[in-house]
């Protein structure tokens, strides 16, 4: 069993365990992820400060997961499988998105830094 397998086993158990609420309609919006989300996809080179959309899949942060997790890839960030690994089992075990599910993600709206906790209002507000 691979590093991030076995993370993801033990993520997962915590995910599982406080029961994440799923929003009935969450698998056909449009998700807006925030501070976090946006930090470690930067770290993990899924998204680019340059990119003005920084859209991606949740499948980019199963495989930057991975990479994270292997030590022979990655040393650098000994922390980052981690995070990553808990990225992937909130969105896919915990909120059962789909590996093909786009992500928008965010680190400024307006020129304000934004809170991972307004991604959800973000998506509601936005798509009205």
């Amino acid at each position: 069993m691979s590093s991030f397998e076995n993370c993801r086993q033990v993520v997962k158990e915590v995910v599982l365990r406080h029961s994440v609420h799923i929003p009935a309609e969450i698998q056909s919006r449009n998700i807006a992820a925030f501070s976090y989300f946006y930090d470690r996809a930067l770290d993990a080179n899924i998204i680019s400060k340059d990119d003005s959309k920084n859209l991606a899949k949740v499948q980019s942060f199963i495989d930057a997961a991975v990479r994270a997790c292997d030590p022979i890839l990655s040393d650098e960030a000994p922390f980052l499988c981690v995070d990553l690994t808990f990225i992937v089992s909130l969105l896919v075990d915990g909120y059962g998105l789909r590996p093909e599910k786009q992500l928008n993600l965010y680190k400024r709206i307006n020129g304000h830094e934004a809170s991972w906790a307004l991604g959800v209002a973000y998506s509601i507000v936005e798509d009205r």
